[in-house]
């Protein structure tokens, strides 16, 4: 797994973000299968969602997994360097400043909004779609939250996410 900071808008520990991607892939079952994080700002997240969603503004999180899963973007290999790795899944951006607008809203801490987003992009990575499913990967994502200790609020538990196309 690689962690990679970007932008210099929002302060991030990143130290703490590696012990929850620690955990997270031990309850995912990853194995030795390894993915990127890059955290990037929001005039660089907007370039990608232009690119890539064709919509003109910033997004908190985009999933860009090395496998085709049939959702239409490019594969993982035009952003990162390990794009030969065998297993390798794929590449999630999130942009910085984004993310701490919505922790704020939400009333939790930076950290735990990030842990969120990197939770999203990398079921993202692994195959699924909520935007396809019958709620999968809603319930999958809930359940991984309580799991590692980052149930939120009942209004981003509910369906927040459920409206999202890889954002």
């Amino acid at each position: 797994m690689s962690l990679v900071n970007e932008q210099s808008e929002v302060r991030i520990r990143m130290s703490r973000l590696r012990e929850f991607l620690s955990a997270l892939r031990g309850s995912l079952r990853l194995g030795k299968r390894e993915y990127s994080v890059c955290f990037v700002n929001d005039r660089k997240m907007r370039q990608y969602n232009r690119r890539y969603r064709g919509k003109d503004r910033s997004t908190d999180v985009l999933a860009f997994p090395w496998q085709d899963h049939g959702n239409g973007f490019p594969s993982a290999g035009k952003l990162s360097k390990q794009a030969g790795v065998s297993g390798y899944l794929g590449d999630i951006l999130i942009s910085a400043e984004t993310a701490r607008i919505q922790a704020r809203r939400e009333g939790h801490g930076l950290e735990k909004e990030i842990c969120f987003l990197m939770l999203h992009g990398l079921l993202h990575l692994m195959g699924m779609d909520h935007e396809k499913d019958s709620g999968e990967m809603v319930r999958r994502e809930h359940s991984l939250r309580r799991l590692l200790g980052l149930c939120g609020d009942g209004a981003r538990e509910t369906g927040a996410r459920k409206r999202r196309v890889l954002r």
